[in-house]
């Protein structure tokens, strides 16, 4: 057993492709193994509180500050953790939202992300 550090989609890739997974495989597996944190800067109460709401709900974490978590309402940075899969169905998600600041979030992500 060894831990690997596969810090890129070619990485993660190379060692799928080296234990013979197929190739629909590897496009459907990539996405699960890329993790990633994404920090967002002032973040307003309601939107660091919905964010954390979805990304829990598909499998992965957002931290706040205590006041946001304590339901105190203040503007918050927030670490957003998951893998790229996790992200891009955050990323529908909030695109669903009728708020044009969690939009506009979405697309701020997608481009982090790319």
């Amino acid at each position: 057993m060894r831990i690997l550090n596969l810090d890129s989609p070619a990485r993660i890739r190379a060692e799928m492709n080296k234990v013979g997974a197929s190739p629909p495989g590897v496009s459907l597996m990539a996405p699960k193994a890329s993790f990633r944190t994404v920090k967002a800067e002032g973040l307003n109460f309601a939107a660091a509180n919905i964010i954390k709401q979805e990304m829990l709900a598909r499998g992965g974490e957002v931290v706040t500050s205590r006041a946001v978590y304590s339901s105190k309402e203040s503007d918050s940075d927030v670490l957003i953790l998951g893998t790229l899969r996790q992200f891009e169905n955050l990323i529908k998600k909030l695109r669903m939202q009728p708020f044009k600041s969690l939009q506009a979030i979405a697309t701020e992500l997608e481009h982090a992300l790319t």
